[in-house]
């Protein structure tokens, strides 16, 4: 099994707006999310989500949602090992201050 970047970017908060990483996607697989924390300071709210439709042709619903608060003592934060299949995406939004986060979507291939 090999790793492969499925998508990358750097993520600047605009205001409390929630932000798609990449497009809903159709490609199947096992991916994980990388976040850089490494700039969140006191008072610093980032809510980071995982969306995947059910079925094809479904909605695309939450699947999980993370929260993560003030200066992070892991400066990477890494989601577990997430199955898509039908259509799915992450998100990150600032609750609260104005975060700068690089982000990585990597796929297990």
């Amino acid at each position: 099994m090999a790793i492969a970047e499925e998508a990358t970017g750097t993520w600047t908060s605009s205001g409390t707006t929630e932000a798609d990483l990449a497009a809903a996607s159709a490609v199947d697989g096992v991916f994980q999310l990388f976040v850089d924390v490494n700039d969140m300071v006191a008072a610093d709210v980032l809510e980071i989500r995982a969306y995947e439709m059910v079925i094809g042709g479904g909605t695309t619903r939450q699947l999980m949602c993370w929260t993560l608060s003030n200066v992070q003592t892991d400066k990477v934060w890494v989601s577990p090992a997430l199955v898509f299949m039908n259509g799915w995406k992450f998100t990150l939004k600032a609750v609260a201050g104005g975060i700068v986060a690089p982000w990585s979507i990597r796929k297990l291939t």
